[in-house]
């Protein structure tokens, strides 16, 4: 005996002795036969799994019929951008080219091939008879088409025949076929960094306070001007904390510098500001460490110097 399922003026669906509402299941006291939940279910996962063709077709066949039938899909309150989807994908896939035991999604992934492909992967991806389990899952099945649509791309483009170890290009900056991957784009930045450093470095021994011999003047003193106003970190839209770390950058030696760089790359790591600026930091201490290191013997050898 079948179950009947009644769709009420409130929209509602009366299946047995359940009821389904637009915010959820109202069923009787105690257990429902077990018939109706069955049917139930099979409703709800009908819904489900179609809904989405559903809403395409309806939404394709209603431009067809005419602007009253377009006015009428509003009543779906869904999205444009969702409703445009489904449609697309209903009007791309016929009717006789959809396969039942395969979700929406899978037939969206191979919308866009020509028909006689959308059904060769479909097929593909479909269970094997007697089995519900898609053969490809959605994932799978994106991977495939897209491989496959790589290959056919680097079929119809060929490379020329030989071998070549460098092929032309001409981007604008310094570039190497030993680069690994991401390692050309970061020594760019890390070489302009340093270079910025160098002279936001310079700019801070250039600033002085003091004035600039300019000669003697008429009665024989010494002419003092003020030193040419140099240009300010906010004169160059530069952060305090930036310039210090370009400067931390610049302060390691050349060499040390090509050397960090080469061995990241056979190391395979990363090349960062931040290890550069860590390693400009640490030799900027030693250098501190070092001069007053000498400082204090100098002014412990003066100390000690017998008064003449």
């Amino acid at each position: 005996m079948s179950t009947e399922v009644v769709v009420r003026k409130s929209k509602d669906l009366s299946i047995g002795r359940l009821k389904l509402t637009a915010v959820g299941l109202e069923g009787p006291n105690g257990a429902p036969p077990l018939e109706h939940f069955a049917t139930a279910i099979d409703c709800v996962g009908r819904v489900v799994a179609a809904s989405n063709w559903w809403i395409g077709d309806l939404a394709r066949h209603a431009e067809e019929w005419g602007p009253e039938y377009v006015e009428l899909l509003g009543r779906l309150n869904i999205e444009e951008k969702a409703l445009d989807n489904c449609k697309w994908v209903a009007k791309k896939l016929s009717f006789s080219t959809r396969v039942e035991s395969l979700s929406w999604t899978h037939h969206r992934l191979v919308a866009e091939l020509a028909p006689p492909e959308q059904r060769r992967w479909l097929r593909k991806a479909a269970p094997k008879e007697g089995d519900t389990k898609p053969r490809l899952s959605v994932a799978e099945l994106r991977g495939a088409v897209r491989e496959n649509q790589l290959r056919a791309e680097i079929e119809a483009n060929p490379l020329p025949d030989g071998g070549y170890r460098i092929l032309y290009a001409d981007p604008p900056w310094k570039y190497s076929d030993e680069l690994i991957e991401g390692y050309g784009a970061a020594e760019i930045v890390l070489d302009a960094e340093r270079r910025l450093g160098e002279m936001l470095a310079e700019m801070e021994k250039a600033k002085g306070s003091r004035g600039q011999l300019r000669g003697k003047s008429r009665s024989g003193g010494s002419i003092v001007e003020p030193p040419e106003k140099a240009a300010s970190l906010d004169d160059l839209a530069i952060e305090r904390k930036q310039s210090m770390r370009w400067q931390a950058e610049a302060a390691v030696p050349e060499e040390g510098y090509q050397q960090w760089v080469q061995e990241t790359r056979e190391s395979r790591r990363e090349l960062t500001s931040g290890d550069l600026q860590r390693m400009g930091k640490e030799i900027r201490r030693e250098a501190d460490d070092l001069r007053r290191y000498c400082l204090n013997r100098r002014v412990q050898a003066e100390m000690e110097a017998p008064d003449e």
